[in-house]
C-alpha cells in the first residue's frame, strides 16, 4: 500500500464534492514540469500513476489524490564555486574588494544562470478524503521515482 506514515486531518466543514466534481478542478492544476528557469512546480498527478488518466480515485466511499512537486537542485558547492570565480574575476579586473550586497547580486546572478542545468527532483504527496468521516489523510512525501 502506497500509506506508510499517515496524519489525519479533520474537515472543518462538509466535503460536498463528487470525485468526477474533484477531478474535474485537479485537472485544471495538473503537473507540468519545471522550467528552464523555475525552482519549483506542484501540480496534480493521477494517483494510479502515469498509465491512468483520472485525478481522482474513488473506493469505499473515499477518494484518493496525488501532489506532485518538482524542484530544481543547485548544490551549494557548485554555486559557491561558480560565485567565488566571478568575484576574483572582478576583483582582479577592477583591483578593488567586492561588498556584500554585491557579492549578494553576483550569487543570485549564478543561481540564475545554474538553474537550467540544475538537475530536477521530484516527489508524490497522496492524500485521501474521507468525506463520511470528515477526515482528509496525508501521507507526506514519498521519494524516489514518480513514474
Amino acid at each position: 500500500m502506497w500509506f506508510k506514515n499517515i496524519r489525519a486531518y479533520r474537515l472543518t466543514s462538509p466535503f460536498t464534492l463528487t470525485p468526477e466534481q474533484l477531478a474535474e478542478q485537479l485537472a485544471q492544476r495538473a503537473f507540468t514540469p519545471c522550467a528552464k528557469s523555475q525552482a519549483l512546480a506542484l501540480g496534480w498527478v493521477p494517483p494510479l500513476g502515469p498509465t491512468s488518466e483520472a485525478y481522482t480515485h474513488a473506493a469505499n466511499g473515499r477518494i484518493m489524490l496525488c501532489l506532485r512537486r518538482q524542484e530544481k537542485v543547485l548544490p551549494a558547492a557548485v554555486v559557491n564555486e561558480a560565485v567565488d570565480e566571478h568575484i576574483g574575476a572582478i576583483e582582479a579586473a577592477e583591483h578593488r574588494k567586492v561588498s556584500r550586497k554585491e557579492r549578494d547580486k553576483v550569487k543570485d546572478e549564478v543561481i540564475f544562470t545554474l538553474m537550467p542545468r540544475a538537475f530536477a527532483r521530484s516527489s508524490l504527496h497522496y492524500a485521501y478524503i474521507d468525506a463520511g468521516a470528515g477526515l482528509v489523510d496525508d501521507e507526506g512525501a514519498r521519494r524516489g521515482s514518480c513514474e
